[in-house]
């Protein structure tokens, strides 16, 4: 019976000493619960679900200033992350140190060499990646935290940003909006200067045409605008179709538009123009106190 006793104290004490040798690394679940973050937030990045990424981020503040200008409707882009694969790296994340990070490795169709072809649209470009076999990788490193509740979250959005999204960002597609050119600046209606209203009840972005598009009979405008809260990220309106020329092109929005109320919520809003084939010709966001 004592040398039974023994057997088990002993063992006992091994996996104890192997426990603390290893920093307890054998029950530390930090490496899977950080690559299950990073890998939702990849995910959410190809489906570009803006918000869902900011959920996951450590201060959402900075992720919806990160991530929020590239959630605007782009088909082009759409069609190469349609094609996007992901890998994970060996996940750095301890649970005693509360942060760690994963590098990423983001497979894209080769998007050059589908425009090597000139498609003359989205359509032709989406059938040209089908038939594309080479690929392009973006490597990411995601940066982790943890919070107080024993939870994951990224901490650089804004290096992802930059990295992922504003190289997709630089691509030069040559079937934009024919409007694009036709921009001269954008100006916040009423603000006070500088994109910031207090007390408002309603909110006017204008595109002003360059001088030479400006004329009442020729250079018509056909196109349609969305605006967006919560930081600029949530889509809470969208115009109906529009026609108009001359000195300035206007988007206004009011606050009985979505609620039963005068004034609007103090929020970002973001407004972004469109044609009518969905190809964005200018975008800008407000403050409203």
């Amino acid at each position: 019976m004592k040398k039974t006793t023994k057997t088990v104290i002993s063992s006992v004490l091994a996996l104890s000493v192997m426990a603390g040798a290893t920093g307890c690394s054998l029950f530390d679940k930090a490496a899977s619960e950080c690559q299950e973050v990073g890998d939702e937030f990849i995910q959410a990045a190809l489906e570009r679900e803006i918000s869902d990424m900011i959920d996951l981020c450590e201060d959402e503040d900075d992720a919806t200033a990160a991530l929020s200008a590239y959630e605007a409707e782009d088909e082009a882009i759409d069609l190469i992350l349609e094609k996007a694969e992901f890998e994970a790296g060996k996940a750095e994340c301890k649970t005693k140190d509360g942060k760690g990070k994963i590098e990423y490795t983001i497979t894209l169709p080769d998007y050059e060499a589908a425009l090597d072809e000139e498609p003359e649209d989205e359509d032709e470009f989406g059938d040209l990646l089908a038939d594309v076999e080479e690929t392009v990788e973006i490597n990411v490193t995601l940066e982790f935290k943890l919070n107080k509740k024993d939870k994951w979250q990224i901490s650089n959005p804004d290096d992802f940003a930059e990295d992922f999204f504003g190289e997709l960002d630089e691509i030069d597609f040559p079937f934009g909006s024919d409007y694009e050119d036709w921009v001269d600046y954008l100006d916040w209606w009423g603000d006070n200067g500088s994109g910031v209203y207090s007390d408002a009840y309603y909110i006017e972005l204008d595109i002003i045409p360059t001088s030479d598009h400006q004329d009442y009979d020729n250079d018509i405008w056909e196109f349609y605008y969305e605006v967006y809260n919560e930081g600029g990220t949530n889509l809470i309106y969208t115009s109906p179709d529009k026609t108009d020329a001359g000195w300035y092109i206007e988007a206004y929005f009011y606050a009985d538009y979505v609620w039963d109320q005068y004034e609007l919520p103090s929020d970002t809003y973001r407004i972004v123009f469109y044609d009518l084939d969905g190809h964005e010709i200018a975008e800008d966001s407000c403050t409203v106190n």
